[in-house]
């Protein structure tokens, strides 16, 4: 085969590649972001055939000329060519380690792999990698953050500002960015941005000593990075789980002299030894327990509730508020307790006399009792039959509903036709905690309070939904927002609602 028909086979391939159609669009729709990025994958590979294919031609054709001067230049031009299609090689090896955001992000201008699912967010995320080995900068914080408002904010977006936070020490609202990446389509979220999150938030988990967290983050992603199997190898050790490869772990994970300490700090821990085994006690056996030896009702009553308030969400929370809300139920049915509690309201002078001080100790520990259930997530119905009980689980669904509109007061309209990333991102995160607020509501509601409460969020939720769709081309927020209205409608049977929310969430992305 001549140079030039090999010159010719690599351009005709090239072209082709660049040319070639989407697959059938029952399986890509050709306006999404899938085929968008599929379609920026295809130009880049061609691109870099065609630039090798060239160095060989130039090679080739120098090697029959008899002269070998020219393959050191074409060498240099070529690796110049893929450094341009693929600049991530240089912002990983150079630009990262020096710390030079300003030229990541210029570099990440040109987009190519591994950002291809997000090319605007990728190279904001390529400067705060590298804004994290400088010290804490605000101006560069913003100008770093100014960057995401070129294009719509996708995964490796969230990523970058979810690390901006963190650098300035705000780590509940990163936690809260970099979790939220589960919302995202897969298709508007790169896979290292995944990964980049995911390393982020296990190591806030051993930060925090949270070993449990750890490993429920290390088992819930499919490929976790070297790191992050070392930190899930030391969560199994610090757990007194079986753990025979820590070292093995160490050695395959990179910065083993930063992660040598860890390694050596658990292997210098006494075996783990499981806290002695109590006799087990049966439900008619409860009286036995220091907090029900008996004595006067309000002692009982004192002691369970700080038993409650002390144990929280602790294994057991059913079976001690029911004991609670009974022991309450026995304290305001003793006369000698009212007669007492009148007669030393009389002695102190206070303002309010007679049966509304029992009155209104009933209501305070009612309302005690509703921010237990809350905590320790027991459902209304499993609280207790009695009146304290009743009127807890009353206080509850007023209480939660109450704490859900206050909730929503940060999305509710009117919205600008133009807001920057900061304020996009305040309303991602206000609809995060709108979430967070509405699944503690629904761990211990009925469906009934279920119901009201998805009435109250999907109102505000689907303006915002809409003002994210039209005016700002959030097209991917929204749609994070929409599916999951999407899945509460079908889970309270609002069929309205599904229909509605099923058709937002056809739509392309």
């Amino acid at each position: 085969m001549s140079t030039a028909t090999f010159m010719g086979l690599c351009v005709l391939g090239c072209l082709a590649m660049v040319a070639a159609p989407l697959p059938s669009s029952e399986m890509v729709d050709p306006d999404s972001s899938r085929a968008q990025s599929m379609k920026r994958s295809e130009a880049r590979l061609a691109a870099s055939i065609f630039a090798v294919a060239l160095l060989v031609f130039g090679v080739l054709m120098a090697l029959e000329q008899g002269a070998t001067w020219p393959i050191v230049p074409l060498a240099a031009a070529c690796m110049v060519g893929m450094m341009a299609l693929h600049p991530w090689l240089a912002v990983r090896w150079v630009c990262i380690p020096l710390g030079l955001p300003r030229l990541a992000v210029s570099l990440g201008r040109l987009g190519g792999h591994p950002w291809v699912r997000d090319p605007e967010g990728g190279k904001v995320l390529a400067g705060a990698l590298a804004q994290l080995r400088r010290p804490i900068d605000p101006e560069m914080h913003e100008w770093l953050r100014g960057q995401l408002r070129r294009g719509p904010l996708r995964g490796a977006g969230l990523v970058a500002a979810g690390l901006l936070a963190a650098d300035e020490g705000d780590r509940k609202t990163a936690r809260a960015l970099l979790s939220s990446l589960d919302d995202l389509d897969p298709d508007l979220c790169p896979p290292l941005a995944r990964r980049i999150a995911l390393d982020w938030l296990v190591a806030d988990a051993v930060r925090d000593g949270a070993w449990g967290r750890v490993l429920e983050l290390a088992e819930d992603h499919p490929a976790p990075s070297r790191t992050v199997r070392l930190m899930a190898a030391l969560a199994r050790h610090h757990r007194g789980e079986p753990n025979g490869s820590l070292w093995q772990a160490w050695l395959l994970a990179p910065r083993r002299r930063h992660t040598l300490a860890l390694v050596n700090g658990a292997m210098s821990e006494p075996d783990f030894q499981w806290a002695p085994s109590l006799e087990p006690l049966e439900l008619g056996d409860t009286g036995r327990l220091a907090a029900n030896d008996g004595g006067p009702h309000p002692a009982e009553a004192l002691a369970l509730h700080v038993e409650a308030l002390v144990d929280g969400d602790e294994p057991g929370a059913e079976d001690r508020m029911v004991r609670l809300g009974e022991a309450w139920d026995r304290v305001m049915d003793d006369f000698g307790f009212r007669g007492h509690v009148r007669r030393r309201a009389e002695q102190l002078d206070c303002t309010v006399l007679g049966e509304k001080v029992i009155a209104r100790l009933h209501r305070d520990v009612c309302e005690d009792l509703a921010r237990m259930l809350a905590q320790g997530g027991v459902p209304g119905d499993r609280a207790g039959d009695g009146l304290t009980a009743q009127r807890a689980v009353a206080h509850l669904h007023t209480m939660a509903l109450e704490e859900l509109e206050r909730a929503c007061a940060p999305v509710i309209g009117p919205h600008p036709t133009f807001a920057t990333v900061d304020h996009v991102l305040a309303t991602w995160l206000s609809w995060l905690e709108v979430r967070r607020r509405y699944r503690a509501l629904a761990q211990v509601a009925s469906i009934e309070l279920r119901k009201q409460a998805y009435a109250i969020v999907e109102l505000h939720l689907r303006q915002l939904m809409a003002w994210l769709w039209n005016d700002l081309h959030e097209r991917g927020l929204a749609n994070a927002i929409s599916t999951w209205l999407l899945l509460e409608a079908e889970r309270v049977h609002d069929e309205a609602s599904a229909a509605y929310h099923r058709h937002n969430v056809a739509l392309v992305i």
